[in-house]
């Protein structure tokens, strides 16, 4: 069965989703574009802008969190993936399911201590000459 709502399509705009997100800072990059509810951190439209382009030009596949080793083994094997980025609760996982694939780097998100056979997410843009910026 089919659901319709009352209100009015919801119009789409034909261009990528970075640019999309990115138009709400057009000219203001000092205002707010992500804040963590939890903790209050913030992240401005530059901040965002620097982070996405710094981390720009890879295909991105994503894994479920509740997949087993074998799973993310077969996800990496399968969609020839060369860089891992994952959370710390994952991090030891993650990296025996890189074992016999493509992956030859593995990066941590968030604020975390880097585990055996990691290093944190920041980096990559680091590697590229780029800060990583924090959010505030």
């Amino acid at each position: 069965m089919i659901h319709h709502s009352p209100l009015p399509d919801v119009e789409i705009p034909d261009l990528p989703l970075t640019e999309y997100v990115l138009a709400g800072g057009v000219g203001q990059p000092g205002k707010p574009a992500l804040i963590d509810g939890a903790s209050g951190r913030v992240m401005t439209y530059g901040e965002l802008d620097d982070a996405i382009r710094s981390l720009a030009g890879g295909a991105v596949t994503t894994i479920n969190p509740a997949y087993t080793q074998a799973e993310v083994h077969h996800q990496l094997a399968d969609s020839g993936a060369r860089i891992l980025v994952t959370v710390a609760p994952l991090a030891a996982m993650a990296v025996r399911a890189c074992e016999g694939t493509a992956v030859t780097e593995v990066y941590l998100l968030g604020e975390t201590s880097e585990a055996d056979g990691t290093m944190a997410v920041r980096a990559l843009s680091a590697l590229a000459g780029r800060r990583w910026p924090r959010m505030s």
